[in-house]
């Protein structure tokens, strides 16, 4: 692995350049050469003046202050660069990152982190940032190939460069170790020590306006700010439901499957041909099960951009956007919106952590030339992996729910979250009632499916949270009578029963969504 101390100040190669010719030779339309030209020019300017103009608004002009003083503090003590080490590789949320307020206080040779980097800013100091950007975070990236990350820097003699990931653009800033400043383009993937200044996508802190909406206590107080994760799935300490397997969702398929009957009937009602009536139990839940795609390198591109902007044409960027190696793992937000009987309905958002290696199979090629003699990574191929997160959403009672659940799946870039309001149309069952041959008073379902009853159709509107910056995966319809076991296969290893995958045919995500016992 190379070692990254001290460079002589170079002139920066943009490598991109030899793939706008590729371009320009496989496609010759009027708006392909204005891309090709556009390019070029973009590579042709001044280096200084391409690092100072990438950095489009207050928050990114803070991470650029931050970034030449953490390259300085990075030179100059080896004990901070412990500490972030020791930091990421403690990965409280679950990302090899390190949130800068939580350390400002650790000892250094000189004085405290804070006082370090307060030494090496210009024109302001860390606390002037933090009022910026709370969550101002370094992530230690895991390279390809194992190249860097935060298990293997030898923090005695690599220096990192530091990188800054931009809510504005998919190029990366970058800083060498000898403070020379550059802008390196979004195909490529440095292969040198690297560390990357962000904002935390999966930490928020008192300032934002949901911060007493989350669960729990914050798991960091400091004198001005305190800290939550966003998602109890993004902390380190948060100890994940049991799910045992389940003989009863086996039942529910053999039961319907002569009838055509309705199998989350038996799951939640206890409800077969023999046993037409029942009350509902508690003991399951909706559950987000296997994800996978049948797209990946469309998936990989929409959600592992920065910006909400389109992406370059391909015959120009065949390699497409690279930008995961700055962001850690992704941040999914599956939102269940349900209708309810009784007035408004409900939108709940189920957030947890997907680390790319879950869902990919990232190949890459390594090249040499980058920025005068630095190694590089660019993409070469990818396929499609499948992850289970198994992550419990809610029950569904039809006496109170409506017949359909309606799924939005985000990647989220941020934490600032906005208020909409959408309208959702609805069917609800009204088979419900007392059974005195059950020898209980409480409401229980009356009858397979909609039983002898007439359903009810409603549109009410809804509340739901979104993040500021999301890549939109789709809506997806789960109907309460959908198959949840869809055949069985006999093998020599014991019976098959493969489940229900929604969005099949959607280009992004396909996924099972099924009930589980969770007590």
């Amino acid at each position: 692995m190379k070692k990254l101390t001290k460079l002589k100040n170079v002139n920066f190669v943009f490598l991109g350049t030899s793939l706008l010719m590729l371009g320009i030779s496989a496609c010759s339309s009027e708006d392909v050469l204005e891309n090709v030209e556009q390019e070029v020019n973009y590579a042709s300017r001044d280096e200084t003046a391409n690092f100072e103009m990438i950095f489009a608004n207050e928050k990114e002009i803070a991470m650029r202050d931050f970034s030449i003083a953490l390259v300085k503090s990075l030179n100059q003590s080896l004990q901070f660069r412990q500490i972030i080490k020791n930091e990421a590789e403690e990965a409280i949320n679950l990302d090899p990152e390190v949130l800068i307020y939580k350390i400002k206080n650790l000892g250094t040779e000189t004085g405290t982190v804070e006082s370090l980097i307060n030494s090496n800013l210009s024109g302001r100091n860390l606390y002037d940032i933090f009022e910026i950007m709370p969550t101002l975070t370094v992530l230690v990236p895991e390279l390809p190939e194992e190249e860097f990350n935060a298990e293997n820097w030898d923090t005695s003699t690599e220096i990192p460069a530091v990188a800054v990931r931009l809510f504005t653009s998919n190029d990366t800033p970058i800083i060498l170790s000898d403070n020379s400043q550059h802008v390196i383009s979004k195909e490529i993937i440095p292969a040198f020590p690297v560390v990357v200044v962000k904002e935390n996508e999966r930490i928020i802190s008192n300032r934002q306006s949901n911060f007493l909406e989350i669960e729990g206590d914050p798991f960091f107080v400091g004198e001005n700010f305190s800290f939550k994760f966003s998602s109890p799935y993004f902390s380190k300490w948060f100890l994940r439901p049991f799910f045992r397997n389940d003989q009863k969702l086996v039942d529910a398929y053999n039961f319907s499957k002569d009838i055509e009957g309705w199998q989350r009937d038996y799951i939640y009602y206890g409800i077969e041909p023999a046993n037409p009536n029942g009350p509902y139990t508690y003991d399951y839940s909706e559950t987000i099960g296997t994800m996978t795609t049948e797209q990946p390198q469309a998936l990989y591109s929409k959600i592992s951009e920065q910006t909400g902007d389109p992406f370059i044409n391909p015959l120009i960027h065949p390699n497409h956007n690279m930008s995961h190696w700055k962001d850690g793992g992704y941040e999914f937000c599956f939102r269940v919106t349900s209708n309810s009987k009784a007035g408004a309905g409900q939108a709940q958002n189920f957030k947890f952590p997907v680390r790319a290696d879950q869902l990919f199979e990232l190949e890459y090629e390594r090249g040499t030339g980058l920025l005068g003699a630095l190694g590089y990574f660019t993409f070469k191929d990818i396929s499609s992996k499948s992850y289970n997160p198994n992550i419990p959403t809610i029950g569904w009672n039809l006496e109170t729910k409506a017949t359909e659940f309606i799924i939005t799946i985000f990647e989220e870039d941020s934490t600032e979250e906005i208020n909409q309001s959408i309208s959702v149309d609805s069917e609800f069952a009204t088979n419900f009632g007392i059974d005195i041959n059950l020898g209980i008073s409480e409401i229980v379902k009356l009858g397979l499916k909609f039983g002898g009853s007439t359903k009810n159709t409603r549109s009410n509107s809804i509340s739901v949270k979104k993040t500021l910056i999301t890549d939109d995966l789709g809506d997806y319809v789960i109907n309460f009578q959908d198959k949840v076991i869809l055949s069985e296969t006999v093998t020599g290893f014991g019976n098959l029963y493969p489940k229900r995958f929604y969005g099949a045919n959607n280009g992004y995500i396909k996924f099972n969504y099924y009930p589980k016992a969770v007590q």
